[in-house]
């Protein structure tokens, strides 16, 4: 019999997620940072209006900042090499489940593209020996679906 999360009370662990970027093959990733949205703030005031003691402040643009992805290193990673290099923009969504792998949550980002890409350093003297993939996502807008 599986877990059930109950809603209001338990917490969505940062161990049981999935990346799905549109028209790539599944592919998993170890870790993702946070995804930020943050505004502008438009501050305007009428230098003849005497009761205006202070600023006038309405929203201004959002702004995405970058997403990074990283994972161990695989063998065959031509399909994100080939996206690194033609930039097309794809949707990508960070899908939090729970431990039965049911969807609990999804963060999508829209009209991403590949900033950087990495192939991972070399260190013979490495306690683990493993190298690291990391992508770092530019994404125009998010939301939650």
């Amino acid at each position: 019999m599986g877990v059930s999360l109950r809603p209001g009370v338990d917490v969505i662990s940062d161990a049981t997620y999935r990346i799905d970027i549109e028209n790539l093959p599944e592919m998993g990733f170890s870790t993702f940072s946070e995804v930020q949205v943050s505004g502008n703030t438009i501050r305007y005031r009428e230098g003849d209006d005497p009761m205006q003691m202070g600023w006038t402040k309405q929203p201004g643009l959002s702004d995405v900042d970058n997403v990074t992805l990283e994972r161990g290193a695989v063998i065959d990673q031509s399909y994100l090499t080939e996206w690194g290099a033609n930039k097309d923009r794809r949707t990508v969504d960070i899908v939090r489940t729970d431990p039965n792998g049911d969807e609990v949550r999804r963060i999508r980002l829209y009209s991403c593209y590949p900033e950087t890409y990495s192939w991972g350093e070399g260190d013979a003297e490495s306690e683990d020996g493993y190298a690291v993939e990391k992508l770092v996502l530019a994404c125009e807008r998010a939301e939650e679906k």
